[in-house]
């Protein structure tokens, strides 16, 4: 068993590969709506948790797997399941698989997390699914969104896609556009969130998409969270349009129990959000006091520091805090713990932070007594963005709903 363990921690290092959980697959599996498929395909299967899956609800469906590692239990299939070892993302796999195996009804999908060297047939594969010539989309391309367009063409009209994606997709603000190609040219049905490290060795923050390959005919989508105790919430709904500055269940539920005719958005009033200028190195090498997000006073029992004041003329150069500022962390694992009230002091601060601003005193101290508050660090925590590094963006601080 430790020999195999090796293997497919090296196999995953080599392809980039976190296997699907059994929980995860079934859990997708269950939430496909087609009743009775004919064909089932599962591209880059893995270790085959999803064919799995698939094979135990679908008893009579033919099952095709598409995986180019040869480590796997595929050489002991039986029955309807049958396996292809080729690389998934090779343009001419839909006519090869198309010949003997037709189009398919369903396509599960775990994609690799990648970026594989560019080659010009990508773009050909994202064309054909209606996904090219898409702001963020790099040319060293990002192995979800391929794959995301290879199952689109593997599909059938009105076929139905359960794919696991990275929280880029779903929540990125590089990924508005491909977001929205989604939305106006597919039946996105719904999105689960899935909770961080549910695949091993890796904290990354997931989701599963779940779509049609039709034209849009449903006003909302639904959104679901899987609880970190188990089981999976009750669905909030968003029209589509809402879904192209995100897909997910924690912002948009933060978003719905916070709006009332008593908030008002933050752009509502007079502030401003200044992002640090100094980057990690230029901290480091500093010869002057900096605030970092290592100077938060993380359970220390206070949110409010006394800063150093560093000389005008020095200071005056970069982005800095002074006497009332909030400040907050624009990025970190866990951003929702650092936000602070600058008592007294003068310092540049790095670009890791964002400096909120606020004249009015009684309005800075509801935003800063919200913002250290359980419910203000929850909604820190469901507008940030990003895979594996949690970031948020100003314009997520100008959405924050401040209820006066």
């Amino acid at each position: 068993m430790e020999k195999y363990e090796n293997v497919v921690l090296n196999s995953r290092a080599k392809y980039g590969q976190f296997y699907t959980d059994p929980n995860v697959g079934r859990l997708l599996v269950s939430r496909i709506e087609t009743a009775a498929p004919n064909s089932v395909i599962d591209l880059g299967a893995g270790l085959g948790s999803l064919s799995m899956a698939a094979s135990k609800k679908w008893k009579s469906a033919s099952i095709v797997s598409v995986e180019l590692d040869s480590l796997s239990y595929f050489s002991s299939l039986k029955g309807n399941h049958f396996h292809i070892y080729a690389d998934a993302l090779d343009y001419d796999l839909p006519n090869k698989i198309k010949n003997e195996y037709g189009e398919f009804d369903v396509a599960l999908c775990n994609p690799p997390y990648t970026r594989p060297l560019w080659k010009p047939e990508y773009e050909k594969i994202l064309e054909e699914a209606g996904l090219s010539e898409t702001r963020g989309v790099p040319k060293d391309g990002r192995a979800e969104l391929l794959f995301l367009a290879q199952n689109l063409r593997l599909t059938k009209s009105g076929g139905e896609l359960g794919v696991i994606v990275p929280s880029g997709i779903i929540t990125g603000e590089r990924s508005l556009d491909i977001r929205k190609k989604l939305l106006d040219n597919y039946c996105v049905e719904s999105v689960v969130d899935l909770p961080r490290g549910v695949f091993s060795n890796t904290e990354a923050k997931a989701h599963i998409l779940f779509l049609k390959k039709s034209s849009p005919y449903k006003k909302n989508i639904k959104l679901y969270e899987v609880k970190k105790k188990g089981g999976v919430s009750r669905p909030i709904f968003i029209p589509r349009e809402a879904g192209i500055d995100r897909l997910d269940y924690g912002f948009h539920s933060q978003k719905i129990t916070k709006v009332s005719d008593h908030c008002k958005p933050l752009s509502f009033f007079d502030v401003s959000i200044i992002r640090g200028s100094l980057s990690s190195r230029e901290v480091r090498e500093a010869v002057i006091p900096v605030f970092h997000t290592t100077d938060f006073p993380i359970n220390s029992g206070t949110s409010i520091v006394d800063l150093p004041i560093v000389n005008g003329g020095l200071v005056d150069r970069f982005a800095h805090a002074i006497q009332g500022d909030i400040l907050i962390a624009r990025v970190g694992r866990n951003l929702e713990e650092k936000v602070c009230y600058v008592r007294e002091g003068m310092v540049p601060v790095s670009d890791c932070i964002f400096i909120l601003r606020i004249i009015d005193m009684e309005l800075r101290k509801v935003v800063f007594e919200y913002l250290v508050s359980n419910e203000g660090k929850r909604w820190l925590g469901a507008c940030s963005r990003g895979v594996g590094a949690r970031y948020i963006t100003r314009s997520d601080l100008l959405n924050m709903n401040i209820k006066l």
